[in-house]
């Protein structure tokens, strides 16, 4: 089902993911291990395509430039050319390293995501970014390369926990603060969507729209990071023991606080709305970390300028903007 003219596709069946497969010199898949070894619909897959199939274990210890080199060494033994599509399925992680490895290998080949998770569709397989971590910094090495397609199968995501689909919902609500939906959501229901698929679609919509009016993040596209500067702190604190979408969650509450106290929003009622809608998900909303502790983390933030860091505070629903300020403000 085509929604509307964007790179992004949703169908209700796998098998439809072919039709994106023509016109290129042969088709790699970098696949999340875990979820061929757990989704019935791609362990088929895998099966089918096991020779051109590259199982990656996909964690933040392994979100390395090793991993890269390993998925270049394989499209080599392959002998992929410059023609060739790689394909990622799996979530955030596999798609960040996928796009990397295709903007490298051979200065550049083709690419598409199969975000097999909530927060993958909604967030990371969107936009282009890619990168990979430096020890406890996340995505400090990266490059922006637009994937040709991104195929949403909702099925593949019934068979994930609640407790990693909430994580998706935590990104979801980010875009809600940022955009109202309301309107692009009704529309894809009227196109045959259910509720919860064209909520997702729609999220995934508004971030390719910023995303086109701001490709390399010089202004507006800064801010889909909201919650973000928190976020990357807490993960790096946790040592990954604190998920992404746990993470942003904690971090929106956060960046609302944040931005109450600075005066920027002039609603204080506004924590408690976020805090209810995170909650109605399942999501955390309480920072397990000192303010000390997640200041030292967010100043080694890549979003750092000349001592002072790209925060992205909330005036109100629909209105985020992006500030300079200080760290010890934050």
């Amino acid at each position: 089902m085509q929604l509307d003219s964007s790179y992004l596709h949703l169908d209700a069946s796998f098998t439809g993911l072919t039709s994106f497969f023509g016109g290129y010199s042969g088709v790699f898949n970098v696949v999340d291990s875990k979820v061929a070894d757990s989704n019935p619909i791609i362990a088929a897959y895998v099966q089918e395509h096991k020779d051109t199939t590259f199982l990656l274990e996909a964690t933040e210890k392994t979100k390395t430039m090793t991993t890269v080199e390993a998925v270049c060494n394989f499209l080599i033994a392959k002998h992929a050319d410059r023609k060739a599509l790689v394909v990622g399925i799996g979530g955030g992680i596999t798609t960040d390293i996928v796009g990397f490895a295709a903007a490298i290998y051979k200065r550049g080949v083709a690419c598409g995501y199969v975000p097999t998770t909530v927060l993958g569709a909604v967030d990371a397989a969107v936009g282009g970014k890619s990168g990979v971590n430096v020890g406890e910094l996340k995505n400090m090495l990266g490059a922006i390369r637009q994937p040709k397609f991104v195929f949403f199968c909702p099925a593949l995501w019934e068979s994930i926990p609640d407790e990693v689909a909430a994580e998706g919902w935590a990104e979801l609500v980010k875009m809600q603060i940022i955009r109202n939906l309301n309107v692009l959501t009704a529309k894809y229901v009227n196109r045959g969507a259910s509720p919860s698929e064209a909520a997702i679609f729609a999220a995934a919509r508004a971030k390719l729209d910023i995303v086109e009016a701001d490709e390399t993040e010089q202004n507006l596209r800064r801010i889909l990071n909201l919650g973000h500067t928190y976020a990357h702190a807490i993960e790096a604190l946790s040592s990954g023991a604190v998920s992404h979408g746990n993470a942003v969650s904690i971090g929106l509450v956060l960046s609302a606080e944040t931005s109450v106290r600075l005066g920027i929003c002039k609603s204080p009622g506004i924590v408690e709305v976020i805090k209810k809608k995170l909650l109605s998900y399942g999501l955390p909303v309480d920072c397990p970390y000192s303010k000390p502790d997640m200041l030292a983390a967010i100043c080694n933030d890549k979003k750092m300028e000349g001592g002072k860091i790209h925060f992205i505070a909330i005036r109100n629903l629909f209105d985020v903007v992006d500030v300079l300020i200080e760290p010890e403000l934050l």
